[in-house]
């Protein structure tokens, strides 16, 4: 039986080695900054310089609130730049001074018979906010859903914060295009916090690039994509053990689909001694999160899968349809020699040269249209889409079964606003099908783009497993290994 001591002493071993994260600085500059407080605004226009107005957080979002403006000379033709509120301005007290950037704050409500008391939105602020290098931490938060963690899906490591609490999991050390990045998340009063760090100074506009590729990564890994707002806070301090700055911004809505790509949790109810193993390692997000950042067309392909996850289904499946183009492009531009039906550059030449000779000896009277025959032999050396989608998939070392090949074959009909299955009796599930298989191939192509070995769930099988109307029935598995 383990003794008390042995206890004490294992639990002071994981907080001797598990990395220290200085959290308090910051949840003191984020509870000030939410919190109500009255502030002056410092403008060029007179209209909205010098009058006192309130600054409070709202769920979703910062909103300012005066008792009047100024009325001055000219007042109703400001209207159009919303009294000033278009342009740049500042709201200063003894502790904050937000630089609101133009065209961000935007008028809601106001009260033109009393003195024009006027309220509206901040979807922006920086507080003495440095574009140079420094060190760069980006907070999002949200109600504590267990499901939506980083380590649900993450293999994920031990942390510590300056409060003595030991977190045996949730700390990320990501190495993304050779940029130090720590993610590392916590819940508290049922507030979850997810913190992103860099580890070495970085400019925050180059900073949000790989924060949005890492949150576009994680929302087509979970199917749940974190945006609606989030908070930068700068240190010269690489530990963040005081705040010189921070910044604000408002996001299109979080996209909660449920479309995950791998489930631990429910390899863990089948097999218990299997479910830490489904975890996607850290190396390997840190690919698929590196990809997005160094090709934009990677990004846009992460993209069009997280947030279209949330679409109906015929606008599902064209996207998805699209994200395979994307990145079947993407790997042909890699694989040239590999994706050529000629092994010999040197023969495919000659051959087009030959063939092109004879065909332009040849009388026109003999061609209903004699450019579009050189065009085809101009392309003799070229693959069709299918053809080099199933080579792609092939390059990668991911199996094709007789209804993957099949749905690859219907993608085009979704390209072109076509609806293959609208005549057949149960079009809805087959639709349905269609369109979680096409996720399912599109996603394990990144996956296998990116290293990945393990399961991935096959989504329309919890389609016939848990939905009373889907009436499609294929023998496959509820996870796959690719």
């Amino acid at each position: 039986m383990t003794s008390k001591a042995d206890i004490d002493q294992r639990e002071k071993k994981m907080r001797m080695e598990a990395d220290l994260k200085v959290i308090n600085p910051t949840l003191l500059c984020l509870a000030n900054l939410t919190q109500s407080a009255s502030f002056t605004i410092n403008s060029v226009f007179p209209s909205i310089n010098g009058v006192k107005c309130t600054v409070l957080k709202s769920d979703d979002e910062f909103i300012f609130e005066t008792d009047n403006l100024n009325i001055c000379k000219g007042f109703l033709d400001l209207k159009v730049i919303q009294y000033g509120f278009s342009h740049e301005f500042q709201l200063k007290n003894d502790a904050f001074e937000f630089k609101i950037p133009q065209f961000s704050a935007t008028i809601t409500s106001q009260k033109i018979f009393q003195d024009y008391a006027t309220s509206g939105r901040i979807p922006e602020f920086k507080n003495n906010f440095i574009e140079n290098e420094t060190f760069n931490r980006i907070v999002f938060t949200r109600e504590f859903n267990p499901y939506h963690n980083y380590s649900e899906y993450l293999k994920t490591i031990k942390f510590k914060t300056e409060n003595e609490d030991l977190y045996l999991k949730g700390l990320s050390k990501l190495n993304v295009n050779g940029l130090g990045i720590d993610i590392f998340e916590f819940e508290n009063n049922k507030i979850q916090y997810l913190f992103i760090d860099c580890r070495t100074p970085i400019r925050f506009d180059f900073f949000e690039e790989y924060a949005n590729a890492i949150a576009y990564s994680f929302g087509f890994l979970s199917g749940y994509l974190q945006r609606d707002e989030f908070f930068c806070f700068q240190s010269g301090k690489s530990d963040y053990s005081n705040i010189a700055g921070c910044c604000y911004k408002k996001l299109e809505p979080t996209i909660d689909s449920g479309m995950m790509l791998i489930s631990p949790r429910d390899v863990k109810s089948i097999n218990p001694q299997y479910g830490e193993a489904a975890k996607m390692k850290i190396s390997i997000f840190s690919n698929l999160v590196t990809q997005a950042v160094k090709e934009k067309r990677m990004l846009r392909a992460l993209r069009i899968i997280s947030e279209s996850n949330a679409y109906p289904l015929e606008i599902r499946a064209s996207a998805y349809s699209v994200a395979l183009e994307t990145v079947r492009n993407i790997i042909a531009e890699e694989n040239i020699e590999r994706m050529s039906p000629f092994k010999n550059k040197d023969l495919a030449r000659e051959l087009k040269k030959q063939f092109t000779a004879t065909v332009a000896d040849c009388s026109n009277d003999d061609f209903n249209n004699k450019q579009v025959v050189l065009k085809r032999i101009n392309d003799l050396d070229q693959i069709t889409n299918k053809d080099s989608l199933m080579l792609a998939f092939s390059l990668y070392g991911f199996n094709l079964t007789k209804e993957d090949i099949n749905c690859i074959e219907k993608r085009n009909d979704f390209l072109h606003g076509r609806l293959p299955f609208e005549n057949e009796t149960n079009s809805e599930s087959e639709i349905k099908y269609f369109t979680h298989k096409l996720h399912f191939l599109v996603s394990s192509l990144i996956l296998k783009y990116c290293g990945y070995y393990g399961w991935v769930l096959n989504s329309h099988k919890y389609l016939e497993l848990f939905d009373p109307k889907y009436e499609k029935h294929v023998e496959e598995s509820t996870f796959r290994t690719i």
